[in-house]
């Protein structure tokens, strides 16, 4: 965004720097419309202030590109930690997939709830999520998170390609949430340990009974 402001130096245009972040607008949704600019163009952003986010004291042109930037790179971040985590849970038995639904129940029930939002929408997307991390990669080239996001993009190139190709690894993405939002469902509001039968985590790892 810095570089399409200097475009512009020299001339009367005033440059302002806006996104929205957030899902697509619809009736029950109003996604978050944010705004920055230079100092030398704020006066630009008085009639926008009623609708949108507007940066405090000390913000410039590129801020809203930056916020936007790392809010993506927090949430599908996310999502491919949640998608690693799931494939390695499988690769060690599908009862661990079971227990692992169970144990984020347990101690991080909201996981459940983006789990199961998330991880369907991500997979005819991954191909985009390669390309986003490749972006932030080359924005943090020179630090140790550029090694973070080259795994990131590791997972949404196998995820991909396992759409395409309509792999097993789809399946077992697609059965986890799906039980994410069964057990998030039948427990939301719950605080402390589910009513799931006590013996559930045992049985599922072959430990049997309590």
């Amino acid at each position: 965004m810095r570089k399409m402001k200097r475009m512009f130096e020299g001339t009367r245009i005033k440059v302002i720097d806006g996104l929205l972040i957030g899902e697509p607008p619809s009736e029950k949704y109003n996604p978050g419309l944010y705004l920055s600019a230079d100092p030398e163009d704020s006066a630009a952003l008085d009639d926008l202030v009623g609708i949108a986010t507007r940066f405090g004291e000390g913000s410039k042109c590129g801020d809203t590109s930056a916020t936007k930037m790392t809010n993506s790179g927090i949430v599908k971040g996310a999502i491919g930690l949640f998608v690693s985590m799931i494939l390695a849970a499988n690769a060690s038995s599908p009862a661990t997939t079971d227990a692992l639904v169970h144990s984020l129940c347990i101690s991080q029930p909201a996981f459940l709830d983006q789990i199961a939002r998330l991880i369907p929408d991500l997979m005819p997307k991954a191909y985009r999520f390669v390309g986003e991390f490749e972006e932030f990669a080359e924005s943090v080239a020179g630090t140790e998170c550029r090694e973070v996001y080259e795994g990131m993009i590791k997972i949404f190139e196998k995820v991909a390609e396992a759409h395409e190709n309509q792999e097993k690894d789809i399946n077992v993405l697609i059965k986890f949430a799906a039980e994410a939002q069964r057990s998030w469902e039948s427990n939301t509001g719950v605080t402390g340990e589910p009513e799931h039968d006590k013996s559930y985590l045992y049985s599922v790892l072959g430990g049997g009974e309590l």
